[in-house]
């Protein structure tokens, strides 16, 4: 069995993240190859996350162009399969036409006996012509994972015969700091009672509300935390977004609250803020189709309470089971209910390892493999 996987890779983006954790785990059980996304400023290729593990790889096409010189790479590796971690943007998909470049690379590939599997990492929610999107999925003619339930329902509300399973994000292993020396590494105040929101910047995080709510929180030596910046492909839409947020400190005069870090984090970055925290918030709602944070499964064994936007496309989470649910309106009352309980505390931790540890990415793997294997074989075992 030979897999092909199309993906960005090794970049500073939570698909490239994904796909470089999920083939470190693959590449043990088959052989594989990255066809991945040529880099342009200001992308920058990232330092492996194991560099223990060889993983074969090749960057051969760009985002908006055509698929030809990719096309011809995969052929000649000629796999099995090809598997495409699909997100609208970076296929320039955005308007689901059922005749697009990438239509007619996928069309291409099939002609030539190679099967297709392609993983939802985002879909359209409320699209204008239900039509155009029934026969751009129909014409893909593949296998589909989605990354949650309420991804491959809504695939389904679209095109009701779609060949469609769940695969989630997987979790990733934890490498904690002690939480005191990481607070002395950060330069943070060991008495600090602190809130911290990891990842990239974006509206789909609630930064605004989040900010909003500070004044309501009353809890000593309260401080706020955006430990992240910008994706370097971020929508423009984003930076005014954030001045804007940066203004709402200054008029409600948190400037001694809350605090930007202002750029990308290594993944050991990660691992500092998230031991020196005494509470994490992730996305509070989501502007696109649908969401499926990475960032709330990284988060998750992180061994701190975690508050996640009260999303029906989140239900994996579960309130007061390995996270605590809030809501633009009840941030606050969240934040303070919480701090005041710790045996909710002592159980949603408990809750999320045990979630994480029931989706580590060598379990997602196998669950990839049985996938491949039943395309393979038309699924008879």
């Amino acid at each position: 069995m030979k897999i092909g996987i199309v993906s960005t890779f090794r970049d500073m983006c939570g698909i490239a993240k994904y796909t470089e954790n999920l083939v470190n785990e693959l590449s043990k059980l088959i052989e594989l190859k990255v066809f991945a996304e040529i880099l342009e400023p200001p992308q920058i290729e990232t330092e492996q996350i194991n560099p223990n593990i060889k993983v074969d790889f090749e960057r051969c096409w760009r985002r908006y162009q055509d698929f030809e010189g990719l096309e011809k790479k995969i052929m000649e590796y000629s796999p099995d399969i090809i598997h495409v971690q699909f997100v609208a943007g970076l296929f320039n998909e955005l308007s689901f036409n059922p005749d697009s470049p990438f239509q007619r690379f996928i069309t291409n590939l099939r002609q030539k006996g190679i099967k297709i599997v392609i993983t939802l990492h985002d879909a359209p929610g409320d699209f204008p012509n239900p039509i155009q999107l029934l026969h751009w999925y129909k014409n893909l003619n593949a296998k589909f994972i989605g990354i949650n339930n309420e991804m491959v329902a809504g695939l389904k509300r679209w095109y009701s015969d779609a060949d469609a399973t769940v695969i989630p994000i997987g979790s990733i292993r934890f490498m904690p700091y002690d939480k005191i020396e990481a607070r002395k590494i950060l330069k943070l105040n060991e008495n600090d009672f602190i809130l911290t929101q990891i990842g990239f910047y974006g509206m789909d995080k609630g930064m605004l509300e989040i900010i909003n709510a500070v004044p309501k929180i009353s809890i000593p030596n309260f401080r706020l935390i955006f430990a992240g910046g910008f994706h370097p492909l971020a929508s423009p839409i984003y930076r005014p977004y954030v001045q804007d947020c940066i203004k709402t400190v200054i008029r409600l005069g948190l400037v001694n609250k809350v605090n930007f870090v202002g750029r990308l984090l290594t993944e050991d970055e990660i691992n500092l803020w998230a031991s020196a925290t005494d509470f994490i918030i992730v996305n509070l709602k989501s502007i696109f189709g649908y969401s499926g944070s990475a960032s709330i499964k990284r988060t998750l064994m992180s061994g701190k309470p975690v508050l996640i936007g009260d999303d029906s496309r989140l239900s994996e989470f579960k309130d007061g089971v390995n996270c605590i649910k809030i809501s633009q309106d009840n941030i606050a009352e969240k934040v303070m209910w919480l701090h005041n309980n710790k045996e909710i505390q002592k159980t949603i931790i408990e809750g999320a390892l045990q979630y994480a540890k029931e989706t580590t990415f060598d379990i997602v793997a196998k669950k990839h493999l049985e996938v491949y294997k039943e395309e393979l074989t038309g699924g008879k075992s």
